[in-house]
Parts: structure tokens; C-alpha cells; sequence
């Protein structure tokens, strides 16, 4: 973004930089203004980029610590997955720290997350409903729409509201 936006002010400056080929004389302050501006967003830009590789890198190996975690749920047996929780919890202290904090709360309730796997009536992902409402409905819904009580309790409301507009009046 600011990267960008450095970009565009640059193209700018050289736009009206524009003139005499060569040195800038000491007497053209204004060109000398924009050649000095040009410069240092210019070097701004270099020490973004730099930051953007580093952030690059950082996505780079959090995404392969990921796919892990994500190959260790997909595992066809709970002895699989257990190895590769494992090889994971044993270089925990190489993690970075927001994949170790997860492996650490993950370590405390393993067996009852990988029950899928040994039960084929558990759904890998059971949050599909969820995510429905979640989408699709505002706020003060979705916390209603979440219990099968709150549910029945909108139907039955709903059903005597339609009954007074359409039946009653």
C-alpha cells in the first residue's frame, strides 16, 4: 500500500523534474527539491521491500507449519496422526511462537479432536451450520440460531405471528 503509493508521488516528482539532462545546478532549487524527494522515497521503498521479503518468508514457514497440522487431521489413522502431533511437539521449541501455542492447547485435548478419525458417524468439521448463520444472518440472530432451544423457540414465534397477520385478521 504505502509501497504504492511511494511509487505513484516518484512518478510524479520525475514528472516534474523534467528539464536539462545531467547534473541539477545549485541555482535549480526546484529540481533539486524533487530529485531530493525522489530520493528518499526511494530508499523508503527499498527498506519496505526488504520488510515485505521478510514477511514473505515469515507466511512462507508458518504456511508449512500449517499444512502439517492441517496433513495430521486429514491422516487416515489415529496412529499417523498421533506421530506427526508428535514430531510436531517435539520441535516446539523451534516453532514459531503462534504455532506453539497452538500445538501447546492443542496437547491438552488431542485424543477427543482426532476422535474422527476412528468414528466415521463424527464429521471431520461440524461447524457447517455454524458457518451458515454465521453468513448469512445478522448478530442478534445467529446466537438464537445457535442452540436447537433457541431455534424452536424463533419457529413456534414465527408460526403464531403468521397465524395473527394472515388468520386472526
Amino acid at each position: 500500500m504505502i509501497y504504492e503509493k511511494n511509487e505513484i508521488q516518484i512518478s510524479q516528482f520525475k514528472e516534474k523534474n523534467r528539464g536539462k539532462k545531467g547534473r541539477i545546478s545549485k541555482n535549480d532549487r526546484k529540481r533539486q527539491k524533487y530529485s531530493n524527494r525522489i530520493k528518499k522515497l526511494n530508499k523508503e521503498n527499498r527498506s519496505l521491500r526488504a520488510e515485505i521479503r521478510e514477511n514473505k518468508l515469515k507466511i512462507k514457514e508458518l504456511k508449512k507449519y500449517t499444512d502439517q497440522i492441517s496433513l495430521m487431521f486429514r491422516s487416515k489413522t489415529k496412529k499417523t496422526a498421533m506421530n506427526r502431533f508428535q514430531k510436531l511437539q517435539d520441535k516446539i521449541e523451534k516453532l514459531p511462537k503462534e504455532i506453539a501455542s497452538f500445538i501447546k492447547k492443542l496437547s491438552q485435548d488431542i485424543d477427543s479432536t482426532l476422535n474422527h478419525i476412528e468414528n466415521d458417524c463424527i464429521p471431520n468439521t461440524n461447524n457447517k451450520l455454524e458457518g451458515f448463520y454465521k453468513i448469512t444472518l445478522p448478530r442478534y440472530l445467529k446466537k438464537t440460531f445457535r442452540t436447537d432451544e433457541g431455534l424452536d423457540i424463533r419457529l413456534r414465534l414465527n408460526r403464531i405471528r403468521w397465524t395473527e397477520r394472515n388468520v386472526l385478521t
